[in-house]
């Protein structure tokens, strides 16, 4: 439980840092959290919480019931936790008809960051043991 707890709080890791050193590089000039790295590392850590428990939580239990413990399963599934909100503002984007190259780029970074976040997720909450049920019925 305590591990699955760590998990949780380490998903959001890649994805803050990501945001926090694009801000570091490009800072903006009119200020507030978007100027700050420090300060937008924070904002995105406790951001990336909601989809994190939204779309996460129910992806983690499936993943658990269904068996799929690897490494590759739960990079996927980050990638679709992050992803798909990004997916969702660029395609609302363009319903707007508003200019896409930012929301394309952003969707891309929090694919790659949710991918980075499961591989942290499932290294610090690992799958519980299997039972070997042909030993126990022998």
């Amino acid at each position: 439980m305590l591990r699955t707890i760590a998990g949780f709080l380490l998903f959001p890791l890649p994805a803050a840092l990501v945001r926090a050193l694009v801000v570091w590089r490009w800072p903006s000039p009119a200020g507030g959290i978007m100027a700050h790295p420090a300060s937008m590392f924070v904002a995105m850590w406790l951001l990336v919480f909601l989809p994190e428990l939204v779309f996460g939580a129910p992806l983690l239990l499936f993943l658990r019931r269904t068996r799929r413990d690897g490494l590759l399963a739960h990079a996927m599934a980050g990638a679709a936790v992050l992803g798909l909100p990004f997916a969702l503002l660029a395609v609302g984007l363009a319903i707007a008809s508003r200019p896409l190259a930012a929301p394309i780029i952003a969707t891309g970074l929090a694919i790659i960051a949710g991918g980075l976040g499961g591989l942290l997720f499932r290294a610090a909450a690992p799958p519980p043991p299997r039972a070997d049920y042909a030993a126990v019925f022998t």
